[in-house]
């Protein structure tokens, strides 16, 4: 219990939040030949999971209802590896 309490102190003293951005977090290409499919892809976490994944090297079908979404995300992130899906 007091290794909690050291620890809940130590989180109230230095504020209690740290803030990741997910850009931050590079493995060099640790997914490279994997193949993954992301439902909601179009926006969102779906759509930075997908960003993230293709900068590992992986190739990556994300999914959506608006096709209209899904091809203008396909054309931003402008990647050989993402396909897209109308689902």
């Amino acid at each position: 219990m007091a290794i909690q309490n050291k620890y809940a102190k130590k989180i109230w003293r230095d504020g209690g939040v740290v803030q990741v951005n997910i850009a931050q977090i590079n493995y060099g290409e640790i997914l490279k030949g994997k193949r993954i499919l992301i439902t909601g892809g179009s926006a969102g976490i779906g759509r930075a999971i997908a960003k993230k994944c293709l900068s590992e090297g992986a190739e990556v079908v994300i999914t959506g209802r608006s096709l209209d979404k899904l091809e203008t995300v396909r054309l931003e992130m402008n990647n050989p590896l993402l396909h897209v899906l109308q689902w």
